[in-house]
Parts: structure tokens; C-alpha cells; sequence
């Protein structure tokens, strides 16, 4: 098992006893330059053969969040079960593949991968986006393996208040 997970009650506790560091304020993200913000790939595909994650993946989620990242010409990835991580100018064949395919080595090789792509372009961490912390277990087996600092967050708002609508702040929105 890639993942401790014995005595965790919570995804939180889960989070904190594999070293992965939860955002829960806007002020701890990490900087761009040495952080690649990511999310995960999506079963909803587009019918194109090929194209770059964003013309590919096109959940509301990953709509969101590349839509999000665009916005405040943030550098991003997206975690593939496929591909490993697939950076935003890339381009990438259509596929089918779901992470419960993925058996732990087929996760370790992945992360190992991920971890070549990310230090070759002189990111240091990955911070990985999902609405879902349950939901995101087979790429915190995946980003664990990079042997990386790796960062969870589940809301967008808060590149909002980082990068862009600072009057939110000053209103108590957050």
C-alpha cells in the first residue's frame, strides 16, 4: 500500500501522516515559480484524437480549473493515469483509462515519472487540485511516489484572493 492510512479517522489525519500539506487559507499556496499547480484527469473526454489537456479533459472541474489558472497566466499540469503529467502546452492522444486500473506499481512508475517532469522544469512541488478529498486517493498514491512536497486543495476561490480579487478580502468573503 502506497498510502498510511492505519489510525487515520480522517482525510485530513490521512493527509497530514503521508506529508501531504492540506491549504486551508488562501495566504499558503505556494508561488508559481516553484510550485506546478495541478488537477486530475477526467472520465468525461472530448471526441478529439488529440489536443492539449484542456481540449481534452472537459469536466466542469477541469474546465474550472483550467479556465482558473488562464485567468492569472498560471503555468499548470494535469495528473494523468496515462500519461503521468501532462503540462498545459502539451499535446496528448484521447484515451480510456480509469485509475482503478492502476495497480500500486503501475501508481509508483507514474509518480516516478511525474517527479522527472516536474524537477526537469524547475518546479520543487506540486500542488494538486480536486473538490474531492476521497475522490482524489489513487493520485495521492501517484503524487506520494513523487517523493515530492506535495499540496491538497479543494477550492478555487482561493487563487481568487492570491491572484486576482483582493476586494473580496477586504469584504470578509473569506
Amino acid at each position: 500500500m502506497i498510502l498510511k492510512e492505519e489510525g487515520c479517522k480522517t482525510w485530513e489525519e490521512m493527509l497530514d501522516k503521508n506529508n501531504i500539506e492540506y491549504i486551508s487559507h488562501f495566504n499558503m499556496i505556494p508561488n508559481n515559480n516553484e510550485c506546478i499547480y495541478t488537477t486530475r484527469c477526467s472520465q468525461k473526454k472530448s471526441d478529439r484524437d488529440k489536443g492539449k489537456s484542456k481540449d481534452i479533459y472537459i469536466s466542469n472541474l477541469n474546465k474550472n480549473f483550467y479556465n482558473k489558472m488562464e485567468r492569472y497566466n498560471l503555468e499548470y499540469a494535469t495528473i494523468s493515469d496515462k500519461y503521468g503529467l501532462i503540462f498545459s502546452n502539451e499535446i496528448i492522444s484521447n484515451y480510456d483509462l480509469s485509475p482503478s486500473n492502476l495497480d500500486e506499481k503501475d501508481k509508483k512508475r507514474l509518480g516516478e515519472n511525474i517527479r522527472k517532469k516536474v524537477l526537469k522544469e524547475n518546479y520543487n512541488s506540486i500542488l494538486f487540485y480536486n473538490t474531492s478529498p476521497l475522490m482524489s486517493k489513487p493520485y495521492f498514491e501517484i503524487l506520494v511516489s513523487t517523493k515530492l512536497q506535495i499540496y491538497f486543495l479543494k477550492t478555487l476561490k482561493f487563487f481568487d484572493a492570491k491572484f486576482g480579487s483582493y476586494h473580496l478580502l477586504e469584504s470578509g468573503f473569506y
